[in-house]
């Protein structure tokens, strides 16, 4: 059975520089479990 990869997206409100760094976390340690993504407002 093929491995699932999970999205995952990171929202912030207040400080769109936070979700972008959350956004490395699970792009780099995941190794290809998770595809990240980020939005800020």
């Amino acid at each position: 059975m093929a491995e699932r990869i999970s999205n995952v997206l990171f929202s912030c409100a207040g400080n769109a520089a936070r979700s972008i760094l959350a956004e490395g976390i699970p792009r780099k340690e995941g190794e290809g479990r998770f595809r990240a993504f980020s939005e800020g407002s």
